[in-house]
């Protein structure tokens, strides 16, 4: 018997039985559409699978809980805009439930607890909504830009023990809905037919199952056209290439970013496409920070092999990723190459070993260590992009030039020079919500409740934001003014929220973990005071240290504090000075006194980081 680890999905169709009633085969031919035209496309877009039609419903498998989630969510926005201003007896409302766990595999078909749990939280799913069970949660709470809200434990039917359940908050902002895979190529299959019609090329539709279930005799025989994917009127049809920074985010100048497939050079087939598969990985975490603008592996992949010049011409690229994967050993050696678009100048080259196994795992490993050295405020993508906006004529500047280099003399503890490079940013750039929001960080971290920053926020409230890094420091902002106000539960909320949308981000881990704690959620400012000092390889100065500190205090965990600081000596050697000054305070809380001296000789041994 065969078995393996499954994120199952469950939809069906809110009251079915009634739109069949009164519109059989409307209702019919509309859901059939809605299948052929979304569903199928965008669950194979997510590298799922449908394995069951059930009706009204259908049950897909997915191979990552990451992608069944998106999947889902992106697939009730899509309906949500399908149903805007229908009627109610016209609206097709989908209801979804999403599990992970150990399927049965049985030739195309699944059977298991995983695929009975998926099905009743389907059911106890709101219309138009997404139910997933905690295990789900697990795999996904720091990996999509998502809350979830908790509904408790629910003793679902038909199953033993009670399931701990979380509704998705999907927000119906289509301004911030995920761009699909699918949606990603649809200008190229309409590009496509046009070219095959206008050369008078016919062809034949194929026969697929029906979703719902055909029980009408007349409508299962006959032989329905395939429904072709909705397309947007636009002005101009011409498929789209990536576009670039200035169009993507508002003139705000955020760099774009270009991954190439990596080339696999292993020559072992049994690890499939691995070079590809690292690629895809790296481009799906680095698309979670909102610093930048990452075009997507299906644009960026038709671009291999092309040279850099032209790849920038044609997508506005500032940095061009490339690299390679050979077998050393028992082990993958990845190396990655780094290259500024505008020079074609190689930057930076890194290099990952990581043992060979499961290539599935292999690629999530090298994606988290190539997302933690490029990405996020300390990465090398930042370092590298400082370097050139420090190198610009200020009338050359634009409003991220600006947000970038005083987010650096804030990094490394200068605050005056930081506020007086933004404000030097609002001058020109007056209608800028972002550099608002970064004046607003200096008051809110020198003057917690302040008049000037009070006044700043409601400036910039009424401002246009532009792109999604604007999004994130609204929340980000809102979850600072409001804890200052002693407003913690509006603040607590902000601050998921902008963990949600950046979830590998370690500065807002760090900046938020006090927010969490003054509030008195403990346990998530620990998790996050501890996630920003751990996956932050050029972390500037001790701050993570004080914030971790604070956060163990106010958890009052110091024996797991010695634990975490005995492990990272030795997983993170270049930082070695500064976690053994936290293993010489750990002990200290502790009262072992002797523990803390030799923990402080260690340090005071070592030196200094060295400066970025």
């Amino acid at each position: 018997m065969e078995r393996r680890l499954s994120a199952i999905l469950a939809a069906d169709v809110v009251g079915y039985s009634r739109l069949m009633e009164r519109d059989e085969a409307g209702t019919f031919e509309r859901l059939l559409a809605y299948r052929k035209a979304l569903f199928e496309p965008e669950i194979a877009a997510h590298h799922g699978r449908i394995f069951k039609l059930t009706g009204d419903g259908l049950l897909a498998e997915f191979v990552s809980v990451v992608d069944a989630v998106e999947c889902a969510v992106l697939l009730q926005r899509e309906m949500a805009e399908r149903n805007d201003g229908l009627p109610a007896d016209r609206r097709i409302d989908i209801r979804m439930g999403l599990h992970v766990g150990d399927v049965i595999v049985e030739g195309e078909d699944r059977h298991g607890d995983t695929i009975n749990i998926a099905s009743r939280l389907e059911q106890i799913a709101d219309a138009g909504g997404v139910c997933i069970s905690k295990a789900v949660l697990g795999h996904v709470r720091q990996k999509v830009p998502l809350r979830f809200e908790p509904r408790g434990e629910i003793h679902l039917k038909n199953i033993a023990k009670p399931v701990a359940v979380y509704n998705v908050a999907i927000a119906q902002d289509q301004a911030r809905k995920p761009v699909s895979p699918w949606a990603r190529r649809k200008w190229v299959a309409l590009a496509a037919l046009v070219l095959l019609v206008a050369a008078g090329v016919a062809y034949g539709v194929v026969r697929m199952d029906l979703w719902p279930v055909a029980s009408t005799p007349s409508v299962a025989a006959s032989e329905p056209e395939q429904t072709a994917p909705p397309v947007e009127k636009a002005a101009d049809p011409t498929p789209a290439l990536p576009v670039s920074s200035a169009v993507a985010s508002g003139n705000q100048g955020v760099p774009v970013i270009i991954v190439l497939p990596f080339q696999d050079l292993t020559g072992d087939a049994s690890l499939g496409d691995l070079g590809k598969g690292i690629a895809e990985a790296f481009i799906s975490d680095l698309a979670s920070f909102p610093d930048f603008e990452v075009v997507s592996s299906t644009s960026s992949f038709a671009y291999a092999g092309r040279p850099v010049p032209e790849i920038v011409k044609e997508t506005g690229a500032l940095f061009v990723v490339e690299g390679s994967v050979r077998r050393s050993g028992g082990k993958a050696a990845v190396t990655m190459q780094l290259i500024r678009g505008d020079t074609d100048r190689h930057l930076k080259i890194l290099q990952i070993e990581e043992p060979l196994g499961d290539p599935v795992e292999l690629q999530t490993k090298v994606a988290s260590r190539l997302r933690n050295e490029l990405g996020g405020m300390t990465g090398i993508l930042r370092q590298e992009y400082d370097r050139i906006a420090g190198s610009k004529p200020d009338a050359e500047r634009t409003e991220y030039d600006y947000y970038a280099l005083g987010h650096v003399e804030m990094l490394q503890g200068r605050a005056e020079p930081a506020r007086d490079i933004w404000k030097a940013g609002l001058a020109r750039f007056p209608q800028s919500a972002l550099l608002h929001y970064k004046v607003m960080i200096y008051e809110l971290d020198r003057h917690q409740a302040s008049d000037e920053a009070e006044k700043l926020w409601a400036a910039a409230e009424q401002l246009p934001r532009r792109s999604r890094l604007d999004d994130w420091y609204r929340h980000w902002l809102s979850a600072l003014l409001h804890s200052s106000r002693r407003e913690h539960d509006t603040a607590v909320a902000e601050a998921r929220a902008t963990i949600a949308m950046a979830p590998y981000d370690t500065v807002s881990h760090a900046g938020l973990s006090r927010v969490m704690r003054e509030a008195g959620h403990t346990e998530e400012a620990l998790e996050w005071a501890i996630f920003a000092a751990t996956h932050d390889p050029h972390m500037y100065n001790r701050s993570n240290f004080r914030t971790l500190k604070d956060a163990f205090e106010g958890a009052g965990k110091w024996p797991e504090a010695v634990e975490l600081a005995e492990a990272q000596v030795v997983n993170d050697p270049l930082h070695a000075k500064w976690w053994y000054e936290f293993l010489d305070h750990a002990h200290s809380a502790l009262g072992q006194y002797d523990k803390a001296k030799a923990a402080w000789k260690k340090g005071i041994a070592l030196p200094e980081p060295p400066e970025l």
